[in-house]
């Protein structure tokens, strides 16, 4: 498994705790906690384990943090469906 290596300055570190508190309840909270375990040193899989998401979602949410930091994380991308719903009849 690739070296998953996060340490950053504590200035950052706080932030990013500032902004978990933000985000309580929201969807992006996995993401920025994610972040923040990842910070701690907890390793790929215990941060996968304890957020009940995948290996690759961490290592996902890993590169949209190194990419544009905190703002990539609070990007909403779901796009819902927009198709017709059919009725079926019997």
């Amino acid at each position: 498994m690739a070296d998953i290596s996060f340490k950053r300055p504590e200035q950052e570190m706080e932030e990013v705790r500032k902004l978990q508190r933000n985000v309580i309840g929201r969807t992006d909270y996995a993401r920025v906690t994610c972040i923040l375990m990842l910070i701690l040193d907890f390793s790929p899989d215990l941060v996968a384990q304890g957020l009940g998401i995948d290996v690759a979602t961490v290592y996902r949410y890993k590169n949209l943090y190194v990419r544009g930091k905190t703002d990539s994380l609070l990007e909403d991308r779901y796009k819902g469906y927009w198709g017709r719903l059919e009725t079926w009849a019997d």
